[in-house]
């Protein structure tokens, strides 16, 4: 299986990232704890085996609501099925 992330925000600095096959990896936008500085477009990338699942478990998430997204696909790039598309202050539900 492979997740792709990506988190827009209209324009550049570059951040990412690939874990393959981690039995746990803490992702964080740019300048975490602090705000990000906007204009950014981060992908990470998960990949596991097919034997193994992927839990994202959110602890903090901030964006600008219907400004700044963070999409989940399932393939090795944005031509995957969408899983979510997240944006504003609430914090997610655990995604599968």
């Amino acid at each position: 299986m492979v997740l792709q992330f990506y988190f827009l925000v209209l324009v550049s600095i570059t951040c990412e990232g690939t874990y393959e096959d981690a039995a746990s990896s803490i992702i964080t936008s740019p300048n975490y704890p602090q705000n990000y500085s906007g204009r950014d477009y981060c992908t990470w990338t998960i990949t596991t085996n097919d034997e193994r699942t992927t839990l994202l478990n959110f602890t903090d998430f901030h964006t600008e609501e219907h400004i700044d997204n963070l999409y989940i696909y399932n393939g090795s790039d944005d031509e995957g099925i969408m899983i979510e598309k997240i944006t504003g202050n609430s914090t997610p539900s655990e995604i599968w």
